[in-house]
């Protein structure tokens, strides 16, 4: 990174900016969900800090793209409405409550989805208000209009992660079917947390596949926007 860009890096209450070269331990620690995989050790200032996926603390997952002057953002995400509440298609009755794998999956979901959900609201809502300004008064605002466009599944992850848990280790699949975490009755939504530890192929291939079905139904939408001039 250019030295002159040292001008860009800000602080935030619980995250700050700092540019380093991308090394696959950037990625380790990108990828380490907290009680599943071990935090990865990076150099900050000289010193060795631990590190886990950014998720955890990062409020505003836009927040980068739009500090370094991004325009337009794509954002892909993994958000899935039936996972806001522990609520199936048939419901639950008193008696079938949800089990401690179906409240882990909940509670993955509240840390790696709801934030960029809601900051991607927000930066759609700011930026609309701003074009229907005066260009005057717009001008002087210390915001600027972002065109940000949003992609989720359009299927559910957790019954696709339900229908390839047989393809876990033994010892893992066990582990989850005793926390109630494979889509067992009474936890609808129990296979979330099956989801992140799936790295099997059958799984990636179906991930792979859902996402290209998905990106050819908005074609037409996807070309605009990255096709679009920026402050079209």
């Amino acid at each position: 990174m250019a030295a002159g860009r040292r001008a860009d890096l800000w602080n935030r209450p619980g995250r700050r900016a700092d540019f380093q070269p991308v090394t696959i331990e950037h990625l380790m620690a990108s990828s380490a969900i907290p009680f599943l995989f071990p935090s990865t050790p990076l150099w900050v200032d000289g010193r060795r800090e631990f590190f886990g996926d950014g998720s955890m603390r990062q409020s505003s997952p836009l927040s980068p793209a739009l500090h370094l002057g991004a325009g337009k953002v794509l954002v892909i995400g993994v958000g899935q409405p039936e996972r806001a509440s522990f609520a199936g298609s048939n419901g639950l009755s008193i008696s079938d409550k949800p089990t401690l794998g179906a409240i882990a999956g909940h509670a993955m979901a509240s840390v790696f989805q709801d934030t960029l959900q809601a900051d991607v609201e927000q930066a759609q809502r700011v930026s609309k208000t701003i074009r229907q300004m005066p260009r005057e008064i717009a001008a002087i605002m210390p915001y600027r209009p972002v065109d940000v466009l949003a992609i989720s599944p359009s299927q559910s992850l957790d019954a696709l992660a339900q229908a390839h848990a047989g393809e876990l280790p033994t010892a893992t699949y066990n582990a989850l079917a005793g926390l109630g975490a494979l889509g067992a009755k009474g936890s609808p939504s129990g296979a979330a947390l099956a989801s992140y530890l799936l790295f099997e192929p059958g799984f990636i291939k179906a991930l792979m596949a859902l996402g290209e079905h998905d990106a050819y139904a908005r074609k037409s939408e996807l070309i605009a926007f990255l096709c679009k001039a920026r402050g079209g």
